[in-house]
């Protein structure tokens, strides 16, 4: 994960906005597919797609965006 310090690309940017999308995309589905927010659910079903997401954003973003 990037420090809030790391200076940012836009290229940077879009891969880690792409992969910041992906793990949202997850999590809506999980919810949809169990009309309910489910933590544990969540946390098994999007393991792989919240691991990018931290690689690729700055540690910040992430936090600051993830209540889960």
């Amino acid at each position: 994960m990037q420090t809030s310090t790391d200076f940012i690309s836009k290229s940077k940017r879009e891969k880690c906005w792409k992969s910041r999308d992906a793990f949202w995309e997850c999590v809506t589905d999980v919810i949809a597919e169990n009309l309910e927010p489910d933590d544990k659910l969540i946390r098994k079903q999007c393991t792989k797609q919240r691991k990018l997401y931290e690689e690729m954003c700055p540690r910040i973003w992430v936090s600051s965006l993830y209540g889960i």
